[in-house]
């Protein structure tokens, strides 16, 4: 396997309470609620992620809103 190959194949867990860091950062976002996997969807921007742009910002909210419970429709990215 090549370097090349083998630094763009890792995968990384990223553990945060942070809703932009993980927008920005991960490419999946899994909430886990006792125990269970209460949402999993995939970011659809692709990088570099402009935080401020309309679609981001829609997205923060609409995570911000689940991890809340005020939430009455599904992330619509869930994988």
């Amino acid at each position: 396997m090549s370097r090349r190959n083998f630094l763009t194949s890792l995968t990384a867990l990223l553990v945060t309470h942070d809703v932009v860091e993980a927008l920005t950062l991960a490419d999946r976002v899994v909430l886990i609620e006792q125990g269970e996997i209460a949402l999993d969807f995939k970011v659809p921007f692709p990088r570099p992620r402009k935080r401020s742009s309309v679609p981001f910002v829609n997205l923060e909210e609409r995570l911000l809103a689940a991890l809340l419970h005020t939430n009455h429709q599904p992330v619509e990215y869930v994988i």
